[in-house]
């Protein structure tokens, strides 16, 4: 786990000095990035509730905040990421919002209504299933209602070593180790699929 770390570290270390805000997170394509997050926002069943509380684990420089903040959020925001200069550069793009150099894997955090996690699969650093696995269940426990992520699918017309792909079908078999209700969506956009893991109820 901390070999993925410091690879991940080593990465973002450079990226977080760009003075593009998309290149900081190794994107390129803003269109993309703005329907992963819309796909994200329609799992939050009580997205406009000011009660509702979002925990975005591997939140970069707070991209989702300044979406979710164009589509009316008011509620309870904290954004964690392992990477402390790309934590920073959020904390400048947002004063006074809750972001914090944490490994969740690690460190005691305060649970969510709705843990998200967008676009943190996606780098290769050489992780395996196992590794997603546990990020995964972690992420899960933190929610007390649901953990909503994406991927990278393997159904694709190109390859990118660069690029970490997950098949929807290893997914599944994570998921349904953590909870049998659960949606999956493939597609949008293209490539890529967005996963809703309801808390299981006692």
């Amino acid at each position: 786990m901390k070999e993925y770390i410091n690879k991940s570290n080593e990465v973002y270390d450079e990226l977080a000095l760009n003075d593009d805000r998309l290149a900081q997170v190794s994107c390129n394509n803003q269109r993309n990035q703005d329907l992963r997050f819309q796909e994200i926002v329609n799992q939050v069943d009580n997205f406009h509730d000011k009660n509702t509380t979002i925990l975005d684990v591997g939140c970069g420089n707070g991209g989702f905040y300044s979406f979710i903040l164009e589509q009316g959020f008011e509620g309870n925001y904290r954004g964690v990421d392992i990477n402390e200069k790309i934590i920073n550069n959020a904390k400048n793009y947002h004063k006074g919002i809750s972001f914090e150099c944490v490994n969740i894997l690690e460190q005691k955090i305060k649970p969510a209504d709705y843990v998200i996690m967008s676009g943190v699969f996606n780098t290769n650093f050489s992780q395996d299933i196992d590794y997603i696995e546990l990020m995964m269940t972690r992420c899960f426990e933190l929610a007390d209602y649901k953990y909503i992520g994406n991927a990278l699918s393997t159904y694709n017309n190109y390859s990118d070593n660069k690029l970490f792909y997950i098949s929807p079908e290893s997914m599944i078999k994570i998921i349904i180790k953590l909870s049998c209700r659960f949606d999956l969506i493939h597609g949008n956009p293209p490539y890529n699929y967005t996963f809703s893991i309801i808390k299981k109820i006692e």
